[in-house]
């Protein structure tokens, strides 16, 4: 997934000011008090303030120490005000790491956890009708939503729909995948027992114990016969039925069942991979047996046993995920109890000695030129909808005006700013070099071209606008757009130097400490609580779970390398020397969301895991079924690599050549691509013909229409048209590898699909994409 660049710029009135460089430098001495030793204790600040945060795993209540003794060191410095936020951000980390105790898995679990090897995923658990608390109820009815109704209407309720998973009386899911497992249950008063087993995205297993043959009060018989069924998406059959009734009936005959009705039972299902065998007061029932290996959640559906016993093997991603959000729920108490104006020196939160508010902030030109503009509200209603994103209709009204109302240097500004809001950054590029060259002393011009040049890659270029931009307009945006230039550099030390320059300035805004916390990940990456690291060829895997799981994500992530190599092109000769992608693994889905808190990051995040490229970090979450968490880490990888591979690639092509290789079988080392997604295939099944656009059209969607309201669509077009491009015709295909050289040839995706489409017949093109869609469906 790749992000837009979030920029926005201030919209004042332009006043009168000082000569740039004198301005700047007018600002620096009154911040620095005129002398070199403040300049020096505040780098000597901020030195020793990295390290107690870089050496703070060793021992945190040292830590801590430290940055007492170093705040009392430094008593009463501006530059410490300014980096306050920093230090609160610190010193909050610290004090709940060092009052932090990681709690037994058996604090955690509802049961009696018997028994765990957290290396193989051995597990005995053993539970109570009282004791059922880790247990869920898919069937549990959510609860009525009233909402607001229009005017002279009655109060409208949402009610939600009946349950439509497992018989109507309720079952119980527990949380953890397993691999395999006995389920022993047992009581004093038989009542009828039901087992759902193999419970995942593709169905599950029913295995119905029965009833007894029993009179009603009326004299009716009856009973229910033991029942195995295997349920694949809508489809459900039957693998085994026993009636347990005698052949004669009388009274003299014994009942053929295993238990009585009222009485004392144990049954047993013992479930594998591809078998499940039922045992009923030490009777033999049946083993049914398939091909495909089936692993998922086990559920239960039982009011009357004693005593539920599961012994098996798990993916550990439950204990993990247990362990995770308890550290997280004690962070999130912390953090409500924790009160940094208590807990640091009062003289930290008392008003700077010198101000920070800069005279150049004020000043900042809103347009270029010595020209106003007659209608100057066009140009403010412009800056404001594209400062909200709204690229297309600007463009459109922009087309409209009259010559006499924008001048034209002014309007080419907002051209090439709204160009570079809507992602087509070459044309951004050519407008804002003009607007630069015509007034290099605005700064909202070098900004946009500076944007512009980052997201092409060209970030040398964009150094040179941040730097120019800096001595125009010392600014926190200034400083945040440059250390942007460095991350994208490769040199997220000097990024962090310069963030630091900004913060002992007293010029640091919400949107330069989000800048340093972005840094701050990627240079230290998560704190894990314990920490495993395994190298690869291309890849450093980190991670707070095992080191097998490290392994394990580097070989996938290898091989699928490989494969994208050959299959699009090569990005080794891109590595430098030492280089690898770095790949962190979470634990718990909760560590993994609060890692990406307050980074400012404008990016759709997977639900399982993300590739950011402003952080050049692989990020994936433990999911509760390892293969799902493979599938997620192909995804996510190849967004990794297609990031090194091309600078500007449309976002339907980067999305669906994921969707498309994430599930590709790798059998003996060899890939398979092409495998049919169900979901997508359901998805594409609900689009109204109104809504089949033509490819070309689609091929052109933004990133903000593309993760907008219709995304599950986008995502199930886009992996649908990589599928058709990529397996059709000669002629279909060449459309495909056309565009995928022109990107990684470094062309912009406008020029890149304007030579894949060039002489393609696109409304035979559109028609055959839509055929394939329609086969898809009929095969579904």
């Amino acid at each position: 997934m790749q992000p837009l660049n979030d920029m926005t710029l201030p919209i004042q009135m332009p006043t009168a000011r000082l000569p740039a460089s004198r301005l700047a430098m007018v600002a620096v001495l009154a911040l620095l008090g005129g002398g070199r030793l403040q300049a020096q204790d505040a780098q000597g600040f901020r030195v020793e303030l990295r390290t107690i945060s870089e050496g703070a795993t060793s021992d945190w209540s040292l830590a801590k120490d430290r940055l007492a003794a170093l705040l009392a060191k430094h008593k009463d410095a501006d530059y410490v005000r300014h980096a306050r936020a920093e230090i609160v951000d610190l010193h909050r980390r610290l004090s709940f790491e060092a009052a932090y105790t990681r709690p037994d898995p058996d604090d955690l679990i509802s049961g009696d956890l018997v028994s765990y090897k957290a290396r193989t995923g051995r597990i005995k658990l053993v539970y109570t009708k009282r004791t059922m608390g880790d247990f869920h109820d898919p069937n549990r009815p959510r609860p009525v939503v009233r909402r607001k109704a229009k005017p002279g209407q009655l109060p409208l309720l949402d009610v939600p729909k009946l349950p439509t998973f497992g018989p109507a009386y309720r079952p119980r899911i527990h949380p953890a995948q397993f691999r395999s497992c006995k389920i022993e249950v047992s009581g004093k008063r038989y009542a009828g027992t039901e087992f759902l087993t193999g419970i995942n995205a593709a169905g599950m297993f029913r295995t119905t114990a029965g009833m007894p043959m029993s009179t009603t009060g009326f004299g009716q018989q009856i009973y229910v016969p033991t029942v195995m069924t295997r349920q694949q998406g809508e489809v459900e059959n039957e693998l085994f039925r026993k009636t347990w009734l005698p052949k004669k009936q009388g009274k003299s005959k014994k009942s053929l069942w295993p238990m009585q009705l009222g009485g004392k039972y144990t049954i047993v299902l013992d479930v594998k991979p591809k078998s499940l065998f039922l045992r009923i007061n030490r009777k033999s029932v049946t083993k049914e047996s398939w091909r495909d290996a089936v692993v998922g959640n086990i559920g239960i559906t039982d009011s009357s046993f004693d005593t539920l016993t599961i012994t098996g093997q798990i993916e550990p991603a439950w204990i993990h995920g247990l362990l995770d959000d308890h550290r997280q729920v004690a962070n999130d108490k912390f953090i409500k109890r924790y009160k940094a104006s208590s807990e640091l020196p009062a003289w930290m939160f008392t008003k700077p000695k010198v101000s920070a508010d800069l005279p150049a902030s004020k000043s900042r030109r809103y347009y270029p030129g010595k020209e106003r503009p007659q209608k100057i509200k066009l140009v403010q209603g412009v800056l404001e909808d594209l400062s909200l994103g709204r690229s297309t209709r600007v463009l459109f009204r922009m087309a409209l005006w009259k010559p006499e109302h924008v001048p034209l240097l002014v309007k080419q500004y907002l051209q090439s700013y709204a160009y570079m809001v809507d992602g087509r950054f070459k044309t951004s590029i050519e407008l804002a070099q003009k607007v630069v060259a015509a007034d290099p002393e605005f700064a909202n011009g070098r900004v946009v071209l500076g944007n512009s040049y980052l997201s092409l890659r060209q970030s040398e270029a964009a150094e040179e606008q941040f730097r120019e931009v800096l001595r125009l307009q010392p600014s926190a945006s200034a400083y945040r757009d440059l250390a942007l230039a460095l991350v994208r550099q490769g040199k997220p030390e000097e990024a962090r130097r310069i963030v630091g320059d900004a913060t002992s300035l007293g010029l640091a805004d919400e949107r330069l400490h989000a800048m340093r916390r972005r840094v701050d990940r990627i240079i230290d990456g998560p704190t894990f609580g314990k920490r495993f690291t395994v190298e690869s060829e291309h890849y450093v895997i980190t991670s707070d779970i095992d080191e097998a799981v490290c392994r394990s994500a580097g070989k996938v992530l290898e091989g699928a390398l490989a494969y994208y190599c050959r299959m699009l092109g090569n990005v080794r000769n891109k590595f430098a020397k030492g280089q690898r992608f770095q790949v962190y693994l979470f634990s718990g889905e909760q560590g993994y969301k609060r890692y990406l808190e307050g980074l400012e990051l404008r990016i759709p995040i997977h639900t399982a895991g993300v590739y950011s490229p402003e952080l050049q970090q692989l990020l994936i979450w433990n999911l509760p079924n390892r293969t799902d968490m493979l599938r997620t880490i192909r995804h996510e990888g190849f967004h990794q690599y297609f990031d090194l591979l091309a600078a500007d690639t449309p976002v339907w092509l980067n999305e669906g050549l994921a969707e498309y290789f994430e599930v590709s079988r790798f059998n003996a080392g060899k890939p398979s691509a092409g495998v049919v997604r169900p979901s997508h295939v359901r998805t594409l099944a609900l689009l109204r013909a109104s809504s089949r656009g033509s490819v070309a059209e689609f091929m052109e969607i933004s990133r903000q229409q593309f993760y907008g309201p219709k995304a599950s669509w986008n995502y199930a077009q886009s992996w649908a048209l990589v599928r058709y491009l990529r397996g059709g015709t000669p002629k279909v295909r060449v459309v495909f590898d056309r565009l995928v050289s022109a990107l990684v040839a470094g062309k912009s995706r406008e020029e890149a699909l304007a030579e894949a489409l060039q002489g393609v017949d696109l409304e035979r093109l559109t028609k055959g994409y839509w055929a394939s869609v329609d086969k898809l469906i009929a095969q579904k």
